[in-house]
């Protein structure tokens, strides 16, 4: 369900860390060369990995104006987010930027199996799948079917 961590680092690059109360700080050279700020519909303003953008711009591509705005009505959680899994101790996906938070996903089935379609068929899975549910997540790992 996820990409083990020595994909993750070969993807994505790999950082040194130092712990900050309950983040922690990167490496600020791997931070300038690989995250970058940009704006979707649907998302809004975002930290991502520079390789994730591309990805996210082509779901967001194929969601109809509806799927967009109750996207956006949901909000959005975020992305780039240097932390640990609280259940693992493990980084998160998140501290590479390679994870999206949904702030919900809708309450209309159709609408939210389109969203779960449409990151899945670009390479993320998704949380909602994973032993202890996560719905609102999806995280990057590698295989596209569109």
């Amino acid at each position: 369900a996820v990409l083990p961590q020595v994909f993750v680092k070969q993807e994505f690059g790999e950082f040194a860390v130092r712990p900050a109360g309950d983040s922690f700080d990167v490496d600020p050279v791997w931070y300038a060369d690989n995250i970058v700020s940009t704006e979707l519909p649907g998302l809004g303003r975002l930290n991502c990995h520079k390789s994730i953008v591309p990805l996210l711009e082509e779901v967001l591509a194929g969601f109809d104006r509806a799927t967009i705005e109750v996207m956006e009505a949901g909000g959005f959680q975020g992305c780039w987010n240097p932390r640990q899994v609280r259940a693992t101790g493990d980084l998160s996906r998140h501290s590479w930027g390679a994870a999206i938070d949904l702030g919900v996903l809708p309450d209309d089935a159709a609408t939210a199996q389109r969203i779960i379609d449409g990151f899945t068929a670009h390479g993320f899975t998704w949380g909602g799948d994973w032993l202890v549910p996560d719905p609102v997540h999806f995280e990057y790992i590698g295989t596209s079917t569109g």
